[in-house]
């Protein structure tokens, strides 16, 4: 299988998947990913510039114990199709915790998020959050030697 659904109806699928992702900052990260997703047609232009404009203000860099992942995600209104990204960062790249910006966060796994309904963000979020309680699994995913191996461990985090 290479596309899935996931909560709330958002695609996935292993071009989706980015691994071992070059990038020197969290905006050269999320510029890159969110540019996929424009190629890819699942949101409008205008997603990119209100990534980075969300990122800057509301950060989303979670330090969940063995490492850091961060969850950039914008409004509903720069998105055609809910979707996800998944990279897995070459080197750790510093986001600005969520919550609290003057906190630092060596990133690791970032999901990038095309939401459309505000619940599916509150459920995905929950998931992702949950992973500090199983870092086992955190370790793996980044542990992981291919894409395919990537979004297959991805799709069993999210049950799909």
């Amino acid at each position: 299988m290479s596309e899935a659904k996931l909560m709330g109806n958002m695609f996935f699928s292993k071009k989706l998947v980015r691994m071992p992702m070059e990038g020197a900052t969290d905006l050269e990260v999320i510029e890159s990913m969110a540019g996929r997703l424009v190629e890819e047609g699942l949101v409008k232009e205008s997603y990119v510039d209100a990534i980075v404009a969300r990122e800057k203000v509301f950060a989303t860099g979670l330090d969940l114990g063995v490492m850091g992942l961060a969850i950039p995600h914008t409004d509903a209104e720069h998105v055609h199709t809910a979707a996800m990204q998944f990279a897995i960062l070459e080197n750790p790249v510093e986001f600005c915790g969520m919550g609290d910006p003057d906190t630092k966060v060596q990133v690791k796994l970032v999901f990038m998020l095309a939401i459309k309904e505000a619940h599916t963000q509150i459920e995905v979020l929950e998931k992702l959050l949950g992973l500090a309680e199983e870092p086992e699994k955190l370790e793996a995913l980044a542990a992981c030697a291919t894409e395919d191996e990537a979004y297959d461990m991805v799709l069993s985090i999210f049950g799909a």
